[in-house]
């Protein structure tokens, strides 16, 4: 299986300082993000999101918050025709020193270990 790991913030939707994500309820989609991902879908990838949100360890936004903001993310994606794989994301501060935390590998262990099917040689990471 091919797989597109994509980050979330920053590069599919716009990101925010920390301490404006309490008051984002809706992701704004970058310009082209959308078509790109659809693009990727034609090329025949499966997309799994990989995204850190250490916010939710540094209390800023709470676990029920990122997941009705992703939940929302998802269903925008769904109505465009992009079926995201799955969603691995790590809840930690960035002082914890976790092993899932970006640019560590820990997500797309997880991810490997999910779906022992993906084929990392046809796989890529933006």
């Amino acid at each position: 299986m091919k797989i597109a790991f994509l980050d979330r913030d920053g590069a599919i939707i716009k990101d925010y300082p920390d301490n404006m994500w309490k008051d984002i309820k809706s992701p704004e989609f970058l310009n082209g993000s959308i078509e790109t991902l659809q693009h990727i879908k034609n090329r025949g990838f499966e997309i799994i999101i990989i995204t850190n949100q250490y916010l939710i360890g540094k209390g800023i936004i709470t676990l029920e918050d990122y997941q009705k903001f992703n939940d929302l993310f998802l269903r925008t994606l769904n109505k465009n025709g992009i079926n995201v794989w799955d969603v691995f994301y790590c809840p930690h501060s960035r002082i914890q020193n976790c092993d899932c935390i970006k640019p560590k590998l820990g997500l797309i262990n997880q991810a490997i270990h999910k779906y022992p099917d993906i084929n990392l040689s046809c796989s890529f990471y933006v």
